[in-house]
C-alpha cells in the first residue's frame, strides 16, 4: 500500500507541484510568494491498516507577519499546512464539497488512481493554487469563502490579521469585535485587545 502512495507522489503529485514552483519537505510542499506562502500536505488516515490505506490532500495559506503577530513567536523556516491561517481539503474543491479520501487496497488499479489524481490536479488543484497565488484573487476568495465559518476562534483571528495587513481593515476589525465580545476568557480577550491596539484598529 505504502509503495503505491510513494509511486503516486514520485510520479504524479511531486512533478505537478514542482512545475508550479513548490518545494518539498517530507509530505509537505510550499511555494513562497511575496505576500504569502501556499502550502500543501499529503495526510494519511489514522485508521489505515495493512489491507487498506487512505490519504487526502490539504491546502493552506501562510503569512509570516500575521503568524508572528498572533503567536508572538518567530515563524517557521518551512511553513506547513498546519501553520496556515486558512486550511482546506481536496474535498472542498471538488463538485461534491464532501470530505474526500483516496483509497488504496488490494483491488486498487494504479492507473485508475493515477488518472483520478491527474484529473483532480488538472481541473481543481492547479486552477485553485494558481488563483491563490495572486494576492487580489486570494483576498477576494478569503472574503467570500464559506470556510470562514469552520475556523476555530484562534484561526479566525490569525486570518483577520492577514486581512487587516492587506487593506481589508473593516472586515478584519469586525472579526476582532465579534471574537472579543464572544469569548469568556479574560486572558484571550486581553490578548485580542492588545493585538488590536498594535494594529491600530477600533474594537
Amino acid at each position: 500500500m505504502h509503495s503505491i502512495l510513494e509511486k503516486i507522489i514520485r510520479e504524479e503529485i511531486g512533478p505537478n507541484l514542482k512545475n508550479l514552483g513548490f518545494k518539498k519537505k517530507g509530505l509537505n510542499w510550499n511555494k513562497n510568494l511575496q505576500s504569502h506562502v501556499l502550502c500543501l500536505n499529503i495526510q494519511s488516515s489514522m485508521y489505515n491498516t495493512s489491507d487498506q490505506s487512505k490519504f487526502t490532500i490539504n491546502f493552506g495559506v501562510f503569512n509570516s507577519e500575521a503568524f508572528e503577530i498572533f503567536y508572538n513567536k518567530n515563524p517557521p523556516d518551512f511553513p506547513k499546512e498546519i501553520d496556515c491561517f486558512i486550511r482546506i481539503r481536496i474535498g472542498d474543491l471538488l463538485s461534491s464539497y464532501e470530505d474526500f479520501w483516496y483509497t488504496i487496497d488490494n483491488n486498487t488499479e494504479y492507473e485508475n488512481l493515477r488518472d483520478s489524481i491527474e484529473n483532480h490536479f488538472e481541473h481543481f488543484i492547479i486552477p485553485f493554487l494558481e488563483k491563490l497565488a495572486k494576492i487580489d484573487d486570494l483576498l477576494n476568495y478569503l472574503l467570500t469563502t464559506k470556510h470562514i465559518t469552520d475556523f476555530p476562534v484562534t484561526g479566525i483571528i490569525y486570518f483577520a490579521i492577514f486581512l487587516i495587513k492587506h487593506g481589508k481593515i473593516e472586515f478584519g476589525s469586525e472579526i476582532f469585535k465579534k471574537a472579543i465580545t464572544s469569548t469568556n476568557s479574560k486572558i484571550f480577550r486581553d490578548k485580542l485587545t492588545g493585538i488590536a491596539a498594535n494594529l491600530r484598529i477600533n474594537v
